[in-house]
């Protein structure tokens, strides 16, 4: 997971930088969730192919909820990994489970 909470304006070398190591990891069989992501961010990640050639499904807007850059994506690769594991669905714990570092 790579947060991009604070990124802010990103340069077209940032933006290439980001495609290649996105590139590099999926060719190392690396899945990679973008977590945070600002409106103006998904906007330039959306015009440069980023978030189409990633997926959208991996591209975690940022919320208003605290810690939601964080808790939604981290929650994904369990779920992932649940439902490769056993063929089902997480269980949902009641009021949710979560854990900050």
């Amino acid at each position: 997971m790579l947060r991009l909470k604070r990124v802010r304006n990103p340069a077209v070398v940032a933006l290439e930088a980001l495609q290649k190591f996105l590139h590099d990891a999926r060719a190392q069989g690396l899945t990679v969730l973008l977590a945070g992501v600002r409106a103006d961010l998904l906007a330039a990640l959306r015009r440069v192919g980023i978030a189409a050639e990633l997926g959208e499904a991996q591209v975690f807007a940022e919320e208003d909820e605290d810690f939601s850059a964080t808790l939604g994506p981290s929650a994904t690769p369990m779920r992932r990994s649940r439902r490769k594991r056993t063929g089902q669905p997480p269980a949902q714990a009641p009021g949710g489970v979560y854990y900050l570092v």
